[in-house]
C-alpha cells in the first residue's frame, strides 16, 4: 500500500544520521577523536526556537548544523587517560578497568570536571559549584573569545499542567576568566563555569536552563561556541 509515511522499529534515526555526520566531519578532520568532533557537533548546533514550548531536557545542544560543524573555533577534547581518571571516580567501574588491565591508581576526575561541552548540575546543601573545563583552538592562530551567559525563560508542562518560569533571581552564572587569548593552533586554555544559588530559596526550584556562548571577537562573521548550563533540583522529580 502507498503511504507518505512509515512506521519504523529499530534503532533511533536519529543514530545513524549523526553517524554519518560523524564520518563527513572526519573525512575533512582525520586527526580528531570522538570527543572533538562530538564537541563540535554539540557547540555548533542551531537554538531550537523559544516558540517550541521544549524543555531543555528535550531540546539538548539544538539542532546540527553540519557545515558549522566543520569548523568549530573552538572544541572540548577528551584523552584515553582523562576518561580513565573519570572511571576512577565510579566505584563500580573499577572491577572493569581491572580487568582490561588499566591502572587503577591516581587521581580521579568527577563527573562535573569531565571536559563535555555541557554543564549539567543537580543542587544539593552546596552554595557553590564550580565545573573546571579546557578549550583547544582549532580555528585561527591568533584570536580571542569573550564568554557570555544568556539566561533563559521558559513555558513547560510538569504532571499535565503548564507552567511559566524566568530564570531564578537567586542563582547566579558567572565565568573565570570571561576571556580567552590564543596565538596558536592546538593551544588550549582553562576557564571555571562558577554556579551560585541563595540556599533559602532554593526549594523553589525545579529547572533552570542558561547557556555559555563563547563569541569571537571579531567585526563579522565570528564563530561562536555555545553550551547549555542545565540545573536541576529533586523537585523537578516530585509531584
Amino acid at each position: 500500500m502507498y503511504a507518505h509515511y512509515q512506521v519504523m522499529s529499530d534503532t533511533s534515526m536519529a543514530n545513524a544520521v549523526v553517524a554519518g555526520i560523524l564520518s563527513y566531519i572526519k573525512t575533512f578532520h582525520k586527526d580528531w577523536g570522538i570527543a572533538r568532533i562530538k564537541s563540535a557537533i554539540m557547540t555548533s548546533a542551531n537554538p531550537v526556537i523559544k516558540s517550541s514550548n521544549a524543555a531543555v531536557l528535550a531540546m539538548g545542544s539544538g539542532c546540527i548544523n553540519p557545515l558549522k560543524a566543520m569548523n568549530p573555533g573552538l572544541v572540548y577534547d577528551i584523552s584515553p587517560e582523562e576518561y580513565r581518571r573519570y572511571l576512577l571516580s565510579r566505584e563500580g567501574e573499577l572491577e572493569y578497568l581491572a580487568l582490561m588491565e588499566e591502572n587503577i591508581e591516581g587521581e580521579k576526575i568527577l563527573g562535573m570536571d569531565l571536559n563535555l561541552p555541557n554543564f549539567n548540575l543537580v543542587l544539593d546543601k552546596a552554595s557553590e559549584y564550580i565545573f573546571n573545563r579546557t578549550l583547544t583552538n582549532v580555528g585561527c592562530p591568533k584570536c580571542t573569545y569573550k564568554a557570555e551567559i544568556r539566561l533563559h525563560g521558559r513555558t513547560f508542562r510538569r504532571f499535565g499542567e503548564e507552567v511559566q518560569e524566568a530564570f531564578p533571581g537567586y542563582i547566579n552564572i558567572s565565568v573565570e576568566p570571561d576571556v580567552l587569548n590564543f596565538s596558536n593552533i592546538e593551544e588550549r586554555k582553562c576557564f571555571k563555569v562558577i554556579v551560585r544559588s541563595s540556599m533559602a530559596l532554593r526549594d523553589q526550584l525545579v529547572l533552570a536552563h542558561a547557556t555559555l556562548i563563547w563569541r569571537e571577537q571579531k567585526e563579522d562573521n565570528g564563530i561562536t561556541v555555545s553550551s547549555p548550563v542545565v540545573i536541576l533540583s529533586t523537585n523537578l522529580w516530585k509531584k
